[in-house]
């Protein structure tokens, strides 16, 4: 059988450090979606490059939501992991002084 080592506070600013870098690249991208949607509305108008793009932007932000979001996921994922182990040691715990 396996060993298990669960560092709970270890497990606990793992979780919060994703949380926050997620946080921190959803804030800077929406600073660069701003200041290209400025570009592309008044200071970057071509008949073909300005779609272009647009297009390869998009493109950009809908790759870096998915990894943001899987920062997000990771840090729930964590945070759970961390509180079910803890409840089950008390769980546990509570049934060997339930039966002394």
């Amino acid at each position: 059988m396996p060993d298990f080592t669960v560092d709970l506070n270890q497990t606990a600013q793992t979780s919060d450090a994703l949380s926050a870098a997620f946080t921190d690249l959803q804030d800077r991208l929406n600073g660069v979606r701003t200041q290209v949607q400025a570009l592309l509305s008044e200071g970057f108008q071509t008949p073909t490059a300005q779609q272009a793009m647009q297009a390869r932007f998009d493109e950009f932000s809908k790759g870096f939501e998915q990894v943001t979001q899987s920062l997000q996921d990771m840090s729930q994922v964590l945070k759970t992991a961390g509180t079910s182990f803890q409840e089950a040691d008390q769980q546990i715990a509570s049934q060997f002084t339930a039966t002394a």
